[in-house]
């Protein structure tokens, strides 16, 4: 045992006299507070103490800041906080279509230009896309975002499969549990391996999460379409799985050339036929690996792949993680759970 695997003191702990380094958090009206308390956790409260850092909570306009949920967030410090920090992070956005005040813009365009870590956890990444110190970088934000994200930046390389990115000082992470990740990340970066599998332990999360927030990205996958026909060749892809099923094989029971039925089907399901018939499978996929016990050969076959081979480089391809690992991570029964031991 060591000393941080003791509880965790029912008080704030005293900041660090020799902090290893300084992190300001940016609090803004309608933050989620579990993002806001990370920083915190794996930086200031659970490392040894040779290796904590000084983090600051501050706001465009320090006060009692509401947060999302009814929580009232104190914070005394303003966005000068930001000039003693080495690590800035912006742990949440409540509004994508915000643009930022011109004092938050300048605030965090002037810690990038001084060199500074700038991170954005979840949809924090959007003030520093706003504030154009994302451009030309590679950049990550919640998956369900990316759509309106790229839309809104496209000189930002956006990758919303990584759990985080740091290009450059330009640190940004996928979903909200991604933040933990993305803390852990920067506090191993400075402090190293052995302090972060520490923290780690102390959160009961792993030091390093395998694949990326891919596997957690749920793909729109059309059923229906205005077009009867178009149905009709989805429903027979749909019962007839486990044969072989190409776009010819699909426009003869739609009754249409294969030509029209591809531009058809692009038209009304906002896929090529080949992209929805790969989405379908995966589909089918994740419900066998979630709720069955089945082998991943018999689920390669149920879902159509060529071969257990292929099956696993399509899922790794499109996930990644293999089947085995999105198994042990989404299966639901309760003997995989804990529940009960």
């Amino acid at each position: 045992m060591t000393p941080y695997d003791l509880p965790l003191p029912n008080v704030d702990p005293l900041p660090p006299a020799h902090p290893a380094r300084r992190a300001a958090v940016i609090v803004t009206p309608g933050t989620i507070t579990y993002l806001l308390s990370i920083p915190w956790l794996v930086m200031q409260t659970l490392p040894p103490e040779k290796h904590r850092w000084l983090v600051t909570l501050c706001a465009e306009e320090p006060g009692n800041i509401r947060a999302l949920g009814g929580f009232d967030v104190p914070v005394s410090a303003g966005l000068e906080a930001l000039d003693d920090a080495d690590t800035v992070l912006m742990p949440h956005w409540t509004d994508p279509g915000k643009v930022p005040s011109p004092a938050l813009i300048g605030a965090l365009q002037k810690a990038a230009d001084d060199g500074k870590e700038v991170a954005g956890l979840c949809l924090g990444a959007y003030p520093l896309a706003y504030a154009g110190i994302l451009d030309g970088h590679r950049a990550v934000t919640h998956w369900r975002f990316a759509r309106d994200f790229r839309a809104r930046f496209p000189r930002v390389e956006l990758d919303p499969k990584a759990l985080y990115i740091d290009d450059r000082n330009r640190i940004t992470s996928g979903g909200i549990a991604a933040g933990n990740d993305c803390c852990l990340y920067l506090f191993r970066k400075h402090e190293g391996a052995a302090a972060a599998n520490d923290v780690a332990r102390n959160m009961l999360i792993p030091p390093v999460r395998d694949g990326g927030q891919a596997q957690y990205i749920d793909e729109p996958l059309a059923r229906t379409t205005p077009s009867a026909r178009l149905n009709l060749a989805m429903r027979y892809a749909e019962e007839h799985l486990r044969e072989e099923i190409t776009v010819e094989s699909l426009a003869r029971v739609a009754s249409m050339s294969p030509r029209n039925f591809a531009r058809s089907f692009r038209k009304f399901a906002g896929e090529t036929p080949a992209a929805w018939l790969r989405i379908l499978k995966l589909r089918k996929a994740e419900e066998l690996l979630e709720t069955t016990d089945l082998p991943i050969a018999v689920i390669a076959e149920d879902t159509g792949f060529q071969s257990p081979v292929t099956f696993r480089q399509a899922f790794q391809a499109a996930k990644t993680v293999s089947p085995q690992s999105y198994r042990n991570t989404f299966r639901t029964e309760e003997t995989r759970s804990g529940i009960g031991k």
